[in-house]
């Protein structure tokens, strides 16, 4: 086991240069980072001043300066813990991606183990923090990786000693943060309890010797879209990345996948000696670093094909919702955005703009008040209060509606037989003629028409408000229903109230294709232009009545939105918040791997040059290893861009040089 442990150090050590010179290997010096994100002076060179368009030194391309900033997710792992605090000899501690020893003990017995309670919901990560450690000498791992494409960040996955505590999680991401990170003026953190954890962060480092980030540093937090369900409503306004200026489209929850093929060696590494353990951990993460770069190309190009896709969907839906909405509305609510974004660093409510609601359109009843008081100025408020209440018993005014009727249209008595009488069991089926129901070789006043139009606009908008009310609770009771209803009998009860939801759906949709259809023969015989059509579409019940969550398998960015929602007059808390894919961020990674392999194939030349041994034969040897790495990364450089090559084909832009 000895052997092995120094064998796969020695490999460890050729394959990152150290055997072509005698130098120390320092922290983070045996591990492999991703080549798609932010490493200035690797990478990419950034602009001295803080403009809004620089020039990247390695692409010639116009970017914007959020470009320059580094994305991170933190997570913890309780599967990988450890049982086993056997005394060996560390053989590379901290120069992997687990930190080094010392310091990090030195952190630990330096910080204070206050508690801090949520102010959110009861989450295990906080309010548990201080469980039973079991025994053991770690209860887990927690550790960083770059938010877009799944890479462990070097130097900064630690141990957990009595759970997932703040203190860990301090030491992981200033660690993050330190590498190859010189004049990043900008960081995105997504973190599960972001939302408690956030709060006294730059505090807990300003008190803490061990701990540094760079002052000009600005740290925005988010919440991944999977776990910000499980908090207060306010939160997913207020850290999912839908909602984050420039965070592109992602979830934040890409390191759950990570742990996945790390929980397979976990088991065997439990029992062995710390060390040892760290250096299984250190080998795997290394390893999926490794898979993630030689992959990279098809990634970016898989990415692409479906930023374009989507785009494409996003822009359309769009346009629609943007026509829809008034040209005043739609400046006040931008300006009111770009002010949000400017303060939501310092004050997180300031998203809070994002859950005002939109007046709603006019309802039926609504429109009834609007025509009373334009015919009847004179009519008190009790007056009004008391037709409103007349309205809804039809069965009581159907024999006076006859009456009145025959004064305004009075061929209607050519038409109605002898058999419509108004009585409680067949009032709903006897037919009113109302003017939409009348041949079209009958004559009718214009104002009558107009009056049976509003009224069936208005109609139409009160069961759309309806309708959407109903979806939202028919969705959250089917998640109910498979979250928490178990049991031959409870499910049964489940599905009649389901049952009873679908059904009043179907009879709300029913009146709204009534009511749209009198507006069709109302609009021929009024000889009104036909705008209302892109408002009120037709219903198709099995694709339209569907809820904004619907495509499984698809993020919530990426989600085809039935016409429903984006009528006028939709009052919506879970506002989606459309965002434009980003194209730059796409050109500058694929720029950033070339220029990565690039310079790891000039530093292996260089480390050619240097080797000197004092037998000719090691020398040669080296000279070779060190041209055959250089030739291996120029390939895959070479090979990436050939892929990358029909990218200019999809858009009129020029993705690589």
């Amino acid at each position: 086991m000895r052997v092995a442990r120094q064998w796969q150090q020695l490999k460890l050590s050729k394959w990152n240069g150290f055997s072509h010179e005698a130098k120390d290997i320092t922290p983070d010096d045996l591990a492999l980072f991703c080549p798609a994100c932010l490493q200035p002076g690797i990478n990419v060179t950034l602009p001295i001043e803080d403009d809004q368009q620089e020039t990247n030194s390695t692409s010639d391309l116009e970017t914007p300066s959020w470009i320059y900033s580094r994305l991170l997710v933190m997570d913890g792992n309780f599967k990988a813990d450890a049982a086993n605090p056997i005394d060996e000899v560390s053989l590379m501690d901290g120069c992997g991606f687990m930190v080094g020893d010392s310091k990090y003990k030195a952190h630990l017995a330096q910080v204070k183990d206050a508690v801090q309670r949520s102010e959110c919901n009861n989450h295990r990560t906080v309010n548990q923090a201080n469980a039973s450690c079991h025994r053991l000498e770690a209860t887990g791992i927690g550790g960083c990786a770059c938010a877009r494409h799944g890479c462990f960040v070097l130097h900064a996955t630690v141990d957990f000693q009595k759970g997932e505590r703040q203190m860990n999680m301090d030491y992981a991401l200033c660690e993050a943060l330190k590498h190859n990170a010189s004049s990043i003026r900008r960081a995105l953190t997504f973190y599960d309890v972001n939302c408690q954890y956030h709060k006294y962060l730059k505090d807990r480092i300003a008190d803490n010797p061990f701990l540094d980030i760079e002052e000009q540093l600005e740290i925005i937090p988010g919440i991944g879209l999977w776990h910000v369900h499980g908090h207060q409503d306010s939160c997913y306004i207020h850290y999912a990345s839908n909602f984050i200026s420039s965070a592109a489209r992602i979830d934040g929850e890409i390191m759950e996948t990570l742990w996945a093929p790390l929980n397979i060696i976990s088991p065997s590494a439990r029992g062995m000696g710390t060390p040892h353990r760290k250096e299984c951990l250190d080998y795997q993460m290394n390893d999926c670093n490794f898979m993630k770069m030689i992959r990279m190309s098809k990634s970016l190009c898989r990415k692409f094909r479906q930023a374009v896709k989507g785009l494409a969907n996003s822009r359309v839906a769009f346009e629609k919702l943007d026509h829809s909405a008034d040209a005043n509305n739609v400046r006040d609510l931008e300006e009111q955005e770009r002010l949000a974004h400017e303060r939501r660093s310092g004050d997180p409510k300031a998203m809070d703009i994002y859950e005002v609601q939109l007046q709603k359109a006019p309802t039926r009843k609504e429109q009834e008040l609007q025509l009373l008081e334009a015919n009847r100025q004179h009519a008190t408020n009790a007056q009004k209060v008391k037709i409103l209440q007349q309205i809804n018993s039809l069965h009581c005014r159907i024999g006076t509606w006859f009456q009145v009727q025959l004064l305004y249209m009075p061929y209607i008595s050519c038409l109605r037989s002898p058999s419509d009488i108004p009585s409680e069991d067949k009032a709903h089926t006897i037919n009113l003629f109302l003017p939409s129901s009348l041949p079209l070789t009958f004559p009718c006043d214009d104002h009558l028409l107009k009056y049976e139009w509003d009224l069936h606009q208005a109609q139409a908008n009160n069961a759309l408000n309806d309708l959407r009310a109903v979806i939202n609770m028919t969705y959250h009771l089917y998640k109910c229903k498979d979250a928490f209803v178990r049991g031959q009998c409870v499910n049964t009860h489940a599905h009649g109230i389901i049952h009873s939801a679908e059904s009043r759906i179907d009879a709300i949709s029913a009146k709204y294709t009534a009511a749209r259809d009198a507006l069709v023969i109302l609009t021929s015989k009024l000889g009104k232009h036909d705008d209302w059509r892109w408002i009120l579409k037709p219903l198709d019940r099995r694709k339209d009545v569907v809820p904004l969550k619907h495509d499984k398998g698809k993020m919530v960015g990426q989600q085809n939105i039935s016409w429903i929602w984006k009528v006028a007059g939709v009052s919506n808390n879970q506002e989606e918040g459309l965002q434009d894919f980003c194209w730059d961020l796409f050109r500058e990674e694929m720029c950033r791997v070339l220029a990565f392999l690039e310079w790891h194939a000039g530093w292996w030349d260089t480390q050619g040059l240097q080797c000197q041994f004092g037998l000719s034969a090691f020398t040669e040897g080296a000279v070779a290893y060190a041209h055959r790495q250089a030739m291996l990364h120029q390939s895959m450089s070479v090979w990436f861009r050939l892929l990358w090559e029909a990218i200019p084909s999809w858009t009129a832009v020029p993705l690589v040089d």
